[in-house]
């Protein structure tokens, strides 16, 4: 069988196809953290795609590759487990500190825990489902959760920073991958006591007491894990060997070192080797290079493992998983990395957007309305747009389209610029942020009296109740938008990101939690290749070279 890449929503995948003679690619799309398997009452195959900055989880029907729904779960779900039965998925919430339990049957949330002290990492649980194991990278610990009693059962630490826990097939033991904390702590985090090191280690947990029995260096930075099916290996990647690792679990001890085919010009640049997978079989092992844009498969049953399969994604891969038949791997991609703003603008001369159309309001039932907002919806993807989004202004930008304004994160207008919540005009009220963005932006005064009123705003007057953030002559909103996009571009993709995150969080939470997601933020900017390299570049006297990691 040749493989055949296909399209699909929100990350492409890999198929084995009879008919392909060659690896054929399409372009991939949206970004996506982790991916696992669900099935609904009628057989049905589901993939969940957990958001990389959003707050929610997309379903992907497999058999058609198409979105079929989205969950709401928290704030930036990072971790996802299901038990073998898969009646239920459990989603660790990043920023949340939390714990969402979901039915994959009607794709609905059925409960949430905040349990947690510190982010919780890559998760797993065990094929009764009973116990969920919890890496807490920052506190250096593992916490187990027991999902009969609806508390953590166990907090036990590690000499590292651990990040993905993965479980036998037995239940007898727990993999955890996990960066050592070294001897000398970084000097601007010793007060929060988070040491780093480039070294790593495989813990391995004896389930029956929860105790680490064991400890495999396997040298590096970390990376995540899989487990073969039999549990008797483990596949680790490995950055600095380009490549991965192959641990003999029964010897404790590595066993063979595998390199990924690249070429000269590749292997002049440092591989980052993430998503990793083994097929039901045990028979091959996928993982990908994120950096070079790169997908591989290797048959682990020869001995050294051979490359069987190497594919270019034109992104970066992330996250993958195999089908339960062994078929079809799915690759979730980052965003992409050379955008770091984005300015929305209208494509005419006389509006930014002039608005709903009134005639499908006429033809809908209040029942096909209610179905509207339960589909998500380009308000609220402009709201949770991860990077810094600026819109440019001018002409009508009236309803809906105001409400497309208030999701950005800056508005830029010019004097034609014309603001209006009018839908009380219509018998109506604002439905997609007009009354909460708004007040939260100018204050509830000006919010009450623009939207009770349905008053159109000039520029002028825009400008000074700070419903526009920057206010230019004619024409000149675009240029405007272009010169603020470049002067944040020259800086680091992910501070870009985690700043914004931060301010937006400042008008929802109270202060002591903004203050707190705040310091989670830092240290997680602090911790990237981007933190590094400023604070370098500083120390050198030179400008630094951000790349977004």
């Amino acid at each position: 069988f040749a493989l055949l890449v296909l399209m699909a929503a929100g990350f492409w995948m890999a198929q084995r196809s009879p008919a392909a003679d060659s690896p054929q690619m399409a372009d991939d799309v949206e970004a996506a953290t982790a991916l696992a398997s669900g099935a609904a009452e009628n057989g049905q195959q589901k993939l969940y795609v957990l958001s990389s900055a959003g707050n929610d989880v997309t379903v992907i029907d497999v058999a058609t590759n198409e979105i079929i729904g989205s969950i709401e779960v928290g704030d930036r779900p990072h971790g996802i487990a299901a038990p073998a039965s898969q009646d239920v998925l459990y989603i660790a919430t990043e920023f949340d500190n939390g714990l969402v339990v979901v039915d994959p049957m009607h794709d609905v949330v059925v409960k949430k825990y905040n349990v947690f002290g510190e982010r919780p990492n890559e998760i797993d649980v065990t094929s009764d489902g009973r116990f969920i194991y919890f890496p807490l990278f920052a506190a250096g610990v593992y916490e187990v959760f027991d999902t009969r009693s609806e508390k953590v059962i166990a907090r036990s630490p590690t000499d590292g920073f651990p990040h993905n826990a993965v479980v036998s097939p037995d239940d007898r033991f727990m993999l955890l991958s996990a960066m050592d904390r070294g001897d000398r702590p970084i000097e601007a985090l010793q007060e929060l006591g988070l040491p780093i090191s480039n070294n790593e280690s495989i813990y391995v947990v004896d389930l029956s007491d929860h105790s680490v029995v064991a400890k495999i260096p396997t040298g590096d930075a970390p990376r995540p894990i899989a487990l073969s099916p039999d549990g008797k290996r483990l596949f680790v990647n490995r950055d600095e060997l380009m490549g991965f690792l192959v641990l003999d679990l029964e010897k404790r001890t590595v066993v063979a070192e595998v390199t990924l085919d690249l070429t000269e010009e590749e292997r002049a640049t440092t591989s980052r080797c993430h998503g990793i997978g083994v097929t039901p079989d045990g028979r091959e092992v996928w993982t990908t290079d994120i950096n070079h844009g790169l997908v591989f498969a290797f048959d682990v049953t020869q001995d050294p493992p051979r490359q069987i399969a190497r594919m270019q994604t034109g992104r970066s891969p992330l996250w993958l998983t195999i089908t339960p038949d062994g078929q079809t791997v799915y690759v979730a991609n980052t965003a992409d990395d050379s955008i770091s703003v984005v300015i929305l603008h209208g494509a005419g001369e006389k509006a930014f957007v002039a608005g709903a159309d009134v005639t499908e309001f006429a033809a809908r039932t209040p029942e096909e309305q209610e179905e509207v907002y339960r589909q998500r919806r380009v308000y609220d993807a402009v709201a949770d747009f991860p990077k810094p989004l600026i819109a440019a202004i001018h002409g009508y930008c009236l309803g809906g389209g105001a409400e497309l304004a208030l999701g950005c994160d800056i508005r830029v207008a010019d004097r034609t610029a014309r603001f209006s919540q009018a839908e009380i005009r219509l018998g109506l009220i604002p439905g997609a942020g007009g009354t909460q963005r708004l007040a939260r932006l100018v204050g509830p005064g000006q919010a009450m009296r623009i939207a009770l009123t349905g008053d159109y705003v000039d520029a002028e007057e825009a400008f000074r109740i700070g419903l526009v953030e920057i206010l230019v002559e004619e024409g000149r909103h675009l240029e405007k938008a272009r010169e603020l996009a470049g002067r944040m571009a020259r800086w680091s993709p992910v501070a870009l990101r985690l700043a914004k995150k931060a301010v937006r969080a400042s008008m929802e939470l109270p202060l002591t939690e903004g203050l707190a997601l705040e310091k989670r933020l830092f240290l997680e900017a602090f911790a990237s290749e981007d933190g590094r390299e400023g604070v370098r570049a500083f120390v050198e006297k030179r400008d630094p070279v951000f790349t977004g990691r």
